[in-house]
């Protein structure tokens, strides 16, 4: 079977022992390794900019290989939604994908139970994470507290911001002096775009 490498640095091990490790099993099991994708300081990176794994999937497209055999879950893609889209977009080209740490494998039903099992994981997951962003709004709203973004009024900046309005200074310049933002200037000195007094300067 025509196989691919992908190894990604990180602090439990470097590219270059994930591929001699993934080498050995590949040799072991009588796989031919026909290319190999690399991935050097991941962290941080966004989905599209992994130039290896968007070097994998092209070639996958092309059936350059059958199979991607990988040390580890949490090395391929940047999330588990990231990673069950690898999966799916890989099985839609005919290429599977080992995990050697975990030693599970997408290929055939088994595989596909798999996929269906992480993917209800990440639901579950993702639901546990969003019962608690709820539960915590509610108790922050019984305790009298405000939802969303504090805000950076007070008296002073109030205060100011009428001062340089009648001193003639324009919204847009008032807003970069007080750092708020151009709406906050105007509930401050309660004008409106399409409403302003003809005596005060324009924007």
């Amino acid at each position: 079977m025509r196989v691919c490498i992908y190894s990604v640095d990180s602090v439990s091990m470097d590219v270059i022992e994930q591929h001699h490790l993934l080498s050995k099993y590949a040799e072991h099991h009588g796989y031919r390794v026909i290319k190999s994708f690399s991935e050097m300081n991941p962290h941080h990176k966004t989905a599209g900019s992994l130039i290896g794994l968007n070097s994998l999937l092209k070639s996958a497209k092309d059936g350059e290989f059958q199979h991607v055999l990988v040390a580890d879950f949490s090395l391929f893609g940047v999330s588990i939604n990231h990673m069950l889209g690898l999966v799916r977009t890989l099985r839609m080209h005919g290429v599977g994908v080992t995990f050697l740490k975990q030693n599970l494998s997408t290929i055939g039903d088994q595989g596909e139970m798999l996929i269906k099992v992480m993917e209800a994981m990440w639901n579950y997951e993702n639901h546990q994470v969003s019962d608690r962003i709820k539960l915590g709004q509610r108790t922050a709203v019984k305790n009298g507290r405000k939802l969303g973004r504090p805000t950076v009024r007070n008296i002073a900046v109030d205060s100011t911001i009428k001062a340089l309005r009648r001193s003639g200074m324009s919204i847009k310049k008032i807003s970069e002096i007080a750092c708020v933002g151009i709406g906050t200037v105007y509930k401050i000195l309660d004008e409106k775009v399409d409403g302003l007094d003809r005596s005060c300067p324009s924007i």
